[in-house]
C-alpha cells in the first residue's frame, strides 16, 4: 500500500512540460511561441501516395522557409488495417497454390502486427 509520502513524491517529480519550448500558445492564430522567441505551427497531415495538390503545397512551403527554420515531422499510423489488407489482396488475387497460400498468410499477418 501507497503512504501519504510516497503518494506525495510522485507529484514531486519534474514535469515534462517544462522541457519543452512552448512558452504560450494562441488560439486565435493556432500558433505557439517559443521561448527563445520563434514561433510554431503545428499541422495534421495524412499519408499520401504519390504526388499530388498536398505533396506540390508542401514542397512550396518548405521552400519559403527561412535557412535556420527546423521544421519537424511526426506520422502515427492508423492501426486498422483492414481496407488496406483487402485492396492488396483484390489485386493479388491468384489461385495457384503456393502463391495463394503466402497472400493469406501476409493477410492474416499485418493485422496481429499493426496492433
Amino acid at each position: 500500500m501507497v503512504n501519504p509520502e510516497q503518494y506525495r513524491a510522485l507529484y514531486e517529480r519534474e514535469i515534462f512540460s517544462e522541457y519543452l519550448p512552448y512558452h504560450d500558445y494562441s488560439v486565435e492564430d493556432r500558433i505557439y511561441s517559443l521561448s527563445d522567441g520563434g514561433c510554431g505551427i503545428i499541422f495534421r497531415c495524412f499519408p499520401q501516395h504519390g504526388v499530388n495538390e498536398v505533396t506540390s503545397g508542401l514542397t512550396s512551403m518548405y521552400s519559403i522557409l527561412p535557412e535556420d527554420a527546423h521544421v519537424q515531422i511526426i506520422m502515427w499510423a492508423n492501426p486498422n488495417v483492414t481496407d488496406i489488407i483487402a485492396d492488396w489482396k483484390a489485386q493479388k488475387a491468384v489461385n495457384s497454390g503456393l502463391y495463394s497460400e503466402i497472400i493469406t498468410d501476409m493477410e492474416n499477418f499485418f493485422p496481429i502486427k499493426a496492433i
